[in-house]
């Protein structure tokens, strides 16, 4: 049997976690309850760090788009910039022919909840193929160039290099053709590579079209002493912890793939989803950018779910989000929640625990959350946990 050690007050303040629990102590007179972390992008890469690599500093963590390994990130902002802009840095796709590619994913997949409004309610799943899109006889302008089509089609699968081996990080998502140009707009794959100068001599003007998947990928992998992805939490579990990660569909900054392929390596190591889900829900939510706004829901109240799991036992089976009317850009990091109740909400969506997805039950008003009812994809391999 284990004894927990008695510690002097000298000894819990060389923890910052402790120095922090003091300074609260000694202003309110009482030692907090309970330590909660929440955080989105960057700051859900470090509740990501915090739950592999501190798993006692909290006991809940919510973790929004996790940069899923800073380097690996990286690389795939510069694969998504190569097929997007091309190595002569002109548009591969316009403005005309990235919405030719979004109607087109949406005609495919839009109806996979049931409900036609825009939004792919299961991303993951949708097997939209560009090569529909292809120029033939007969199509008239409508329609993609060989060029533009094998473009989408590296954006829908893993990087390879030349001799077909596949580099091992995700796709970007069908649905989340809109923010497209923003993504290459704020690539800061370029910037990565220069500032730690893995792959170029110090002072070279390093940029994407420098970057060879075939030489550089492989050498890339300094990138790992940022890597967030260690799907062992044992620790975090046998702690307590509990982890709520969500990210948005529409995210082209992080290529949404990355936290499901994790997540579902997280079940492969941990037993199973059910043993997973225990402790680590993952939502992924259709329509949302990053972090928030977007064509679906996007506000939430995640620290009320994180706060119900850790004190009341009462795991998060759903989560309801809103869209907002009329929305400032922007405006939604300021949102504050719960939302006031004079709040002009568009509509309300549940979302489920990945895999599951939403689905329209058939009757009712499909702009509100109670008409809708948990689905899993047909190629979705059922577990222990359904």
């Amino acid at each position: 049997m284990c004894k927990r050690k008695s510690i002097s007050a000298t000894e819990a303040l060389t923890s910052p976690r402790s120095r922090v629990k003091a300074i609260t102590e000694r202003y309110y007179a009482s030692a907090p309850r309970k330590s909660y972390f929440l955080g989105c992008s960057t700051g859900g890469y470090q509740g990501m760090m915090e739950a592999q690599r501190f798993p006692w500093d909290f006991d809940g963590i919510v973790a929004g788009a996790p940069d899923m390994d800073e380097g690996d990130l990286a690389v795939r902002a510069i694969w998504f910039e190569q097929n997007f802009l091309g190595r002569d840095e002109k548009p591969v796709l316009g403005p005309d022919e990235i919405q030719l590619v979004h109607q087109a994913a949406l005609a495919k997949c839009d109806l996979d909840d049931g409900v036609k409004d825009g939004i792919i309610s299961d991303p993951i799943h949708c097997s939209f193929d560009p090569k529909q899109l292809l120029c033939t006889a007969g199509k008239g302008r409508q329609c993609l160039t060989a060029l533009q089509v094998s473009g989408r089609e590296k954006h829908l699968r893993r990087a390879c290099d030349l001799e077909g081996r596949e580099a091992v990080f995700p796709r970007v998502l069908p649905g989340s053709e809109g923010n497209w140009v923003e993504a290459v707009e704020y690539n800061w794959g370029n910037d990565y590579f220069k500032d730690t100068e893995l792959l170029n001599a110090p002072g070279k003007n390093w940029k994407y079209t420098d970057f060879d998947f075939d030489r550089d990928y492989p050498r890339s992998g300094a990138g790992i002493l940022f890597a967030d992805t260690n799907p062992d939490l044992r620790k975090f579990k046998a702690a307590g912890g509990k982890l709520i990660s969500y990210q948005g569909g529409n995210d082209a900054l992080e290529i949404p793939g990355a936290v499901v392929d994790y997540y579902e390596t997280v079940e492969k190591t941990m037993g199973g989803r059910r043993a997973t889900q225990d402790f680590y829900r993952l939502f992924l939510i259709p329509g949302m950018n990053h972090c928030t706004e977007g064509e679906g829901v996007y506000a939430f109240d995640y620290l009320s779910y994180l706060e119900a799991w850790v004190e009341r036992g009462q795991a998060p089976g759903v989560m309801v989000g809103a869209h907002i009317k009329d929305l400032p850009k922007y405006g939604s990091y300021g949102l504050n929640t719960p939302l006031d109740p004079n709040t002009p909400v568009a509509f309300t969506r549940p979302v489920y625990p990945y895999p599951l997805h939403a689905k329209y039950k058939g009757s009712g008003d499909p702009n509100k959350a109670e008409n809708f009812k948990p689905a899993l994809s047909k190629n979705v391999v059922r577990s222990d946990t359904h």
